[in-house]
C-alpha cells in the first residue's frame, strides 16, 4: 500500500510528494531546496531539471530589461529591495527589485544556467546537486533560449 507523504518548503512554495522510496522533485527550485532545506532533504533520491535556461540571457533580449535592472539596483542601493518595480517592467506583473535583479542581473540569486558562466561558477551554483542523480531535460527548440547560445554546448557541460 502506497501512502504518500507530501513536503512542502514555503521559501520558493516547492512541493513534492514523496512515495515509498522514491522520490522526484520536477522544478527547477530543486536546486535551491538541496542547498538549504532540512527536513526532507534525505528523502530526495533524483532530480528532473526541466527546461533549465537562463532567464538573464532571455530578458537581455527584450528592449528594456538594461533600464529596469538600473532601476532595481538603484532601489537596492536605496534599501528598497522588497519595493515593488514599475509594473512595465514585469508586462504588468509586479515583482520586487530582488527578485527583478535576481532574474536578469548577472551574478544574480536565480542566474543558475547562464551560457557564460565559468567552470567554477557552476560548481558553486549547482555542485551541490552532485549528491544525487539528476536528469536535465532540455528542449533544443525552446524560445527563451536566445539564439547566440550553443544549445549542444551548454548540456556539455
Amino acid at each position: 500500500m502506497v501512502s504518500p507523504h507530501v513536503c512542502f518548503c514555503a521559501r520558493r512554495h516547492l512541493y513534492s510528494v514523496y512515495v515509498t522510496h522514491l522520490a522526484i522533485l520536477l522544478l527547477m527550485d530543486i536546486v535551491h531546496y538541496l542547498r538549504t532545506g532540512t527536513n526532507c532533504t534525505g528523502a530526495v533520491r533524483g532530480a528532473i531539471l526541466q527546461a533549465p535556461v537562463s532567464d538573464r540571457e532571455y530578458m537581455a533580449t527584450l528592449p528594456r530589461t538594461k533600464e529596469f535592472l538600473e532601476v532595481a539596483e538603484k532601489m537596492i542601493a536605496e534599501g528598497r529591495k522588497n519595493d515593488v518595480m514599475p509594473l512595465d517592467a514585469n508586462n504588468g506583473i509586479p515583482i520586487t527589485a530582488f527578485r527583478y535583479h535576481s532574474l536578469a542581473g548577472v551574478g544574480g540569486e536565480d542566474d543558475m544556467f547562464s551560457s557564460d558562466l565559468t567552470i567554477e561558477e557552476l560548481v558553486m551554483k549547482l555542485g551541490h546537486m552532485a549528491m544525487i542523480q539528476t536528469q536535465v531535460v532540455f528542449s533544443m527548440a525552446d524560445e527563451y533560449i536566445p539564439d547566440h547560445v550553443d544549445k549542444r554546448a551548454l548540456l556539455d557541460r
